[in-house]
């Protein structure tokens, strides 16, 4: 989840964020939903990764089950997102294959494999 101007969800995201802030939501609306949340902020505004932290709160309020830790990413940093992001995208794999395991004897070739590449428009 991005965060833009003073800690505003994206354009994108906030028709769910409304229906997600609906104060007749049963506290366990999102029972069974495992999940993780990555922001993409920047530490020079006053609401660095509002958005993030604010959906991962609503998520947890609402009964969701969350997997793995928040991830903050800050754009100030010297090595950008990346530097939070691919420690966060590594935790990822593992708490997808905690939660949903491959089957034993799965052939090499079918296993898996994932790499995402981050890259910033400069």
């Amino acid at each position: 989840v991005s965060t833009t101007g003073q800690g505003d969800a994206p354009s994108n995201m906030r028709r769910l964020w409304r229906q997600l802030l609906r104060t007749t939501l049963p506290r366990d609306t999102l029972e069974g939903l495992a999940f993780g949340v990555f922001g993409l902020g920047d530490s020079a505004y006053a609401e660095f990764n509002y958005a993030a932290r604010r959906l991962q709160g609503r998520l947890k309020q609402l009964g969701g089950r969350e997997i793995l830790r928040l991830g903050l990413a800050d754009d100030q940093h010297d090595f950008g997102v990346e530097q939070e992001f691919d420690p966060w995208v590594e935790e990822l794999w593992a708490a997808l294959d905690r939660e949903h395991p491959l089957p034993p004897g799965l052939p090499e070739f079918l296993a898996p494999k994932g790499q995402v590449v981050v890259k910033s428009a400069v």
